[in-house]
């Protein structure tokens, strides 16, 4: 059967019908494979007046996708199901939705079924350099771990502990492994967590959650009294956009101390002047 694609747009000016290709979404005659380009985004993003609308689009449809694959999946007779999705309505709707802001191109058929390379091609053809677009997420997270690895933990790691991985032996009412950057007690607990928000936000997300709810346990049980918790955390570039609205969360809870990852010697002096400790523990 035939595979076809659909270009993702953003529209930058209605009037004049000037937009930007952000985004590829392609049917191989079962699954959907979709893939979006955050640098293109981003270029899209400064020219749009205050618009949050796009990252609720690009949750919603990649969930959708998420759940087409899994009925074909489930299901081998999905084909009506699946010309339905690409059929207008859903679209139409994510495009009403958005007040216009998302745009698609009409499907477009091809005779051979699109692989991941072909897929890839397509993308780059279409949308942005593939190899740009990983290249530019991977140098920025290693420029991120890089200043926590060279400018935090290799300062403080005689200290206390570094990239140690709690667990339900250690605290036996959590449900889950959680890795800190840093952890030190001198009377009170010092705890440093570095959340690369160049991860996917459902990423970003679980992170944070864990070491929200790993803190008030650890404090229960080793020091109740003026803790101190640092987040390590970029903001993120796109500022219309869901990692950013977790980024503006953390930056206005009380809870937490925000830095960036060139501010992260602050922290390291910190620990140093607090004169926190290792103070865990280990059984096998």
């Amino acid at each position: 059967m035939h595979s076809y694609y659909v270009i993702i747009k953003i529209a930058t000016n209605t009037t004049s019908g000037d937009s930007i290709s952000v985004g590829l979404l392609a049917f191989n005659g079962k699954n959907f494979t979709i893939k979006f380009s955050d640098r293109k985004i981003n270029a899209a993003m400064r020219l749009i007046d205050d618009n949050k609308l796009f990252g609720y689009f690009k949750k919603q449809i990649e969930e959708r996708v998420k759940e087409e694959n899994i009925k074909s999946s489930t299901n081998s007779n999905q084909l009506f199901n699946q010309k339905a999705f690409l059929s207008s309505d859903f679209f139409a709707h994510l495009k009403k939705s958005s007040n216009n802001l998302v745009q698609f191109s009409n499907p477009s058929l091809i005779k051979d079924i699109i692989g991941e390379k072909q897929f890839y091609k397509l993308f780059e053809l279409f949308v942005d350099k593939f190899e740009e677009e990983m290249l530019l997420h991977k140098n920025k997270s290693e420029l991120f771990n890089k200043n926590i690895e060279t400018k935090l933990i290799h300062r403080i790691e005689p200290r206390v502990h570094t990239n140690i991985t709690i667990n339900a032996k250690m605290v036996p009412s959590i449900y889950f492994p959680f890795t800190f950057d840093c952890l030190g007690k001198n009377g009170a607990i010092v705890s440093v967590k570095a959340i690369d928000f160049n991860n996917q936000p459902q990423t970003i997300d679980k992170n944070l959650m864990r070491y929200q709810m790993l803190l008030p346990k650890l404090y229960d049980r080793y020091s109740k009294n003026n803790n101190r918790a640092f987040i390590i955390a970029d903001e993120p570039e796109i500022k219309k956009s869901e990692a950013y609205n977790i980024w503006e969360i953390i930056n206005s809870n009380p809870d937490y101390e925000v830095k960036n990852s060139e501010e992260v010697e602050m922290v390291a002096e910190f620990i140093e002047e607090s004169n926190a400790q290792k103070f865990l523990k280990f059984t096998s």
